[in-house]
């Protein structure tokens, strides 16, 4: 993964802006898309675990979404000091390299990355995933999400590519399957590990509306029970 896209490439807050502005629109299919991850994820974390959210971009989960237990670590000094400028109230933000460097052997109940899996290569997941996983509490989890590529994910990803302010042609190296994901995880010797699908076509109604979008999307995945989904959950307990 460079360092230099996320840097140069990735405006700092280009994320926050884009779920913000579709909230107060009431509308927005890429707004939606993190409103319904962060939603969804934000239900498995308690208001006392002590959190991290490896990977935070401009820190809108956390700023958004959680409640002032969290810290969040990202590699670009930009979406750090967004993180700290719109969220410094609500959580602690630090780059990599302090999180890193620092000689506080903090533990963790829970550790969320939201999008990371699929940029960079599998030994630099396994060593990434490693670190974390030494960083648990006992019984404390790793939550992660990434796309899941057997399904309409190819073709989104050409839509964004094409379309888009920010391209990932060249960003995304690693695209998970359910199988895939469940083999890289067993080649790593993570055990209780359990894998699963969310984030159906409801969302294309959200350019309809916010809470239509979601509506739908709840309601496709109680009747399939999760057998669709463009991303995929994965859940690590310690």
């Amino acid at each position: 993964m460079s360092k230099d896209f996320w840097n140069d490439n990735m405006p700092p807050g280009y994320y926050d802006k884009i779920l913000k502005d579709g909230l107060q629109k009431s509308r927005g299919i890429q707004a939606n898309w993190h409103n319904i991850t962060f939603t969804k994820i934000q239900k498995l974390i308690h208001p006392n675990d002590k959190h991290l959210d490896y990977a935070c971009g401009p820190g809108t989960f956390i700023g958004l979404y959680l409640y002032k237990n969290s810290q969040g670590v990202d590699i670009s000094d930009g979406q750090i000091q967004f993180a700290k400028n719109n969220y410094g109230d609500k959580g602690k933000f630090i780059t990599v390299t302090e999180f890193l460097e620092s000689n506080e052997e903090k533990k963790y109940d829970k550790i969320t990355v939201l999008g990371l899996l699929e940029f960079l290569e599998d030994e630099d997941n396994f060593e990434i995933l490693k670190n974390l996983y030494n960083r648990l509490n006992k019984n404390g989890q790793l939550l992660l999400t990434t796309p899941n590529y057997r399904s309409f994910m190819y073709i989104l990803e050409k839509i964004l590519n094409r379309f888009g302010e920010v391209g990932y042609k060249n960003q995304h190296i690693n695209r998970f399957t359910v199988p895939s994901v469940k083999k890289f995880m067993n080649d790593s010797n993570f055990q209780n590990v359990k894998v699963s699908k969310f984030l159906n076509f409801g969302i294309v109604f959200s350019i309809l509306s916010i809470s239509f979008g979601q509506y739908i999307e709840e309601l496709i995945e109680r009747i399939f029970n999760g057998f669709f989904g463009y991303l995929l959950l994965i859940k690590i307990t310690k």
